[in-house]
């Protein structure tokens, strides 16, 4: 909803979300005295409407705290009652102060009182501290990560006002204060803008394709997830390791954790959720499939039993040790992705692996990356001493073509070598990042003459986009000609692909296949993928999540339309919408 959209009704609901009610304070003057009495507006939006000096603003404030219980709708005049409004809200980020500051977000412990600490403390007195380092790793790691995704929802509201810190040390330790209170502004204000802006851009890329997709209402839930758990930490000591190029890695050197979680927060959360998801088309087709989706009472006894058998949990910074015996015995080798490269393995010299943070320097100030942090880790276990000198430079183009067919240009030289760092000079800072940091390719000389035979007869002779649309700093475009030239058993082969053809052309026999050819996949929407780039530092670059998120959305919408249309489980009408594959089909099925 944009603000030109929010209405005295929604300001005043007392069921509005709180996300919401935040922007309309930001954004609408004229509604800000119904915001003021609405039951719903938390705290510190109160007391930010407090601070503006505005007589409408002020009587509202100043009627709902004569009659907290019941205060009166400027709209209509209806009174909400207590059991109309919501009965717990997840704490929000405040709106920004006049000087750019942010209010401080109430602390959400889940311990209510001294009491329930006291009762607390009585039923932990018989069970012994646990230390499950594979599972506290993996959420070390995990919750960097989904943290970091779930940044787009809230990036436009505070993170723009969040400077960061002046060391990596203080960066590290403006991450682990902000777990210990609970405050989510200050647990996103501590991560690496680039990357929070990235995800945002990712998520909300996909989101765009699907009616009932609202960053607001997933913020929301993730938030409820976040507020679940509680974090703990005393007599805590950091190493830096300066990397070079403004990156430094922070070793936890000291110090004592516990992660605990409140069941029923949790049970909520996934209900809550759940509910939503039941909500949307996907919940509809899972439904009409003949799935379920478990009661609430189902959710809230499986959760609330494996929490309490996890939880709590303790680890010390010597936990955040790996052995090398753990490395050896569990580490998977990291796969190259199928296409004709042996997958990395494990190094036999495997030594023992500390977790770390890495903190990056962007606009003179330091944050937390998840992504480098989680490459950092993944290369350390297999072995291999990660290259943060390796990290490749940006190479922006002049427009958003050029950006396209110079990465895939830089894809093909780097087939020779195994070495795609200048490829990565195309995408954005992110991605770009992340590539620098993936585990060196090591093959034998058997398979490097395999490999060598394979590249040796490929060669890229042309290679072409042009502009579909441009909206704001991203562009999308079409991909106009792809040709590539091969040997197959000496004879000579040139394989083209455009955004609606493809096809294959054998010692002068051409074999080709279009969109136009297979009515379903033009209904699928696969001639309406689009490679995007965005306008970064002055250039253009490539940002391939932005575009595989776009090309999901696409195909998942159009599938959705598709399958409510009664299309999708139809048999007959993918016989006669396959065109062409079906007599390809019908030509195999004779041999």
């Amino acid at each position: 909803m944009t603000p030109d959209e929010y209405t005295a009704e929604v300001a005043s609901n007392p069921h509005t979300p709180a996300l919401t009610l935040q922007d309309i304070a930001k954004t609408r003057p004229d509604l800000r005295p119904m915001v003021a009495a609405n039951p719903a507006a938390y705290p510190d939006l109160v007391n930010w409407l407090a601070g503006l000096g505005d007589p409408h603003v002020d009587a509202a404030i100043a009627q709902r705290n004569a009659s907290p219980q019941a205060v009166t709708d400027p709209v209509n005049g209806s009174v909400p009652t207590q059991d109309n409004a919501p009965t717990s809200a997840a704490p929000l980020a405040p709106v920004p102060l006049p000087d750019g500051h942010v209010a401080p977000t109430p602390s959400t412990g889940t311990t209510a009182d001294a009491g329930s600490e006291q009762a607390q403390s009585a039923g932990d007195a018989g069970r012994a501290p646990r230390s499950r380092r594979g599972l506290w790793i993996g959420l070390g790691v995990g919750a960097l990560a989904l943290v970091a995704a779930g940044a787009f929802a809230l990036n436009h509201f505070v993170f723009s006002k969040i400077s960061g810190a002046d060391s990596p040390e203080a960066a590290a330790n403006n991450l682990v204060m902000a777990l210990t209170e609970s405050d989510e502004i200050a647990l996103y204000g501590a991560l690496s803008p680039a990357e929070r802006e990235y995800f945002g851009d990712v998520m909300g890329q996909f989101s765009t394709h699907f009616d009932d997709a609202s960053n607001e209402k997933w913020a929301e839930h993730a938030l409820a997830f976040y507020d679940s758990f509680s974090f703990e930490a005393s007599s805590v000591n950091y190493e830096v390791e300066d990397l070079g190029d403004d990156v430094a890695r922070i070793t936890i050197a000291e110090g004592e954790f516990t992660l605990d979680a409140d069941g029923d927060k949790v049970a909520d959360a996934v209900n809550n959720l759940l509910v939503e998801v039941e909500a949307t088309s996907l919940g509809e087709l899972i439904t009409q499939e003949g799935g379920t989706f478990p009661s609430p009472q189902e959710v809230a006894d499986d959760v609330t039993t494996g929490i309490a058998e996890e939880f709590p949990v303790t680890f010390t910074a010597e936990d955040l040790i790996i052995p090398a015996s753990e490395l050896g015995s569990g580490l998977d080798s990291f796969s190259t992705g199928g296409l004709g490269v042996p997958d990395v393995q494990p190094s036999e010299d495997l030594e023992d692996v500390a977790f770390a943070l890495v903190a990056v320097k962007e606009d003179g100030s330091w944050f937390i990356s998840p992504q480098l942090t989680a490459a950092d880790l993944q290369v350390r276990m297999m072995g291999q001493a990660p290259d943060y000198g390796a990290l490749p430079a940006a190479v922006p183009a002049d427009s958003p073509e050029e950006a396209a067919e110079q990465m895939v240009r830089a894809a093909f030289e780097g087939l020779d070598t195994l070495d795609f760092s200048a490829m990565a000079g195309h995408f954005v800072t992110a991605e770009r990042r992340a590539a620098g940091l993936v585990p060196t390719v090591e093959l034998s000389a058997e398979e490097q003459a395999e490999y060598d035979e394979i590249v040796s007869s490929l060669s890229l002779s042309d290679v072409s986009y042009s502009v579909d649309r441009v909206e704001g700093d991203t562009a999308y475009l079409i991909l106009d000609n792809l040709a590539v030239d091969m040997s197959v058993e000496g004879l000579p082969y040139t394989f083209t692909m455009s955004n609606d053809c493809a096809g294959v052309n054998a010692s002068g026999m051409t074999m080709s296949m279009c969109m136009r050819d297979i009515p379903a996949l033009q209904e699928l929407g696969l001639s309406d993928l689009r490679l995007i780039a965005r306008e970064e530092n002055g250039g253009w670059v490539v940002s391939s999540g932005q575009s595989s998120a776009d090309s999901l959305g696409v195909v998942g919408s159009q599938a959705l339309r598709l399958y409510e249309e009664g299309k999708l489980t139809d048999e007959q009408w993918w016989m006669d919408n396959l065109g062409i594959l079906s007599q390809y089909g019908a030509m195999m099925s004779e041999y």
